[in-house]
């Protein structure tokens, strides 16, 4: 009878957990849930060595950070330009629902 080690090893996990995603990415790809920009992603990520959650993340405060500027400017001018005000607005409501 084999020896069967009590413990597995963390670099055992990490193979473990590298292939269940490699299964999982290529099941959704087949399921047409993911396209070729995500594959890019990956590819920048791999490239970059930083996370793609950070540069998202990075991207999105970037954005909403010149957005709330322009709406504080916006809004501490004499006349307001409700229009101007609404289009900001609502760019910002559709990243935080696509975020």
């Amino acid at each position: 009878m084999a020896d069967v080690p009590l413990v597995t090893q963390p670099t055992d996990i990490k193979a473990q957990l590298k292939e269940e995603r490699t299964r999982l990415v290529n099941s959704m790809f087949a399921e047409d849930l993911l396209d070729e920009q995500f594959r890019q992603w990956q590819n920048m990520e791999c490239e970059r060595r930083h996370s793609i959650v950070e540069v998202v993340i990075s991207v999105y405060v970037e954005y909403a950070e010149k957005k709330i500027s322009e709406l504080a400017r916006l809004l501490n001018e004499a006349v307001i330009n409700v229009s101007k005000v609404s289009a900001y607005v609502f760019q910002l409501n559709v990243w935080v629902l696509k975020g």
